[in-house]
């Protein structure tokens, strides 16, 4: 988010907090499997996303992996 204004930090913000609400909702209703893909597929991106992304996604995993406890 280096180089954008703080109004488009905002709108960023605001959709990765949507995107995390909707998959969220999606994992808690799937079964272990699909659980399991969801965090492979973060997994798989995080390796391409910049860094402040990455530090977003990683907190919404680690949430995941609570939920599965």
């Amino acid at each position: 988010m280096n180089n954008l204004t703080q109004t488009q930090q905002d709108a960023k913000r605001a959709y990765l907090t949507r995107q995390s609400e909707m998959m969220l909702a999606i994992y808690q209703n799937a079964d272990t499997n699909e659980k399991n893909a969801v965090i492979r597929q973060i997994d798989f991106f995080l390796s391409v996303v910049p860094e402040d992304v990455k530090t977003f996604w990683l907190k919404f995993r680690y949430k995941l992996e609570r939920l599965n406890e």
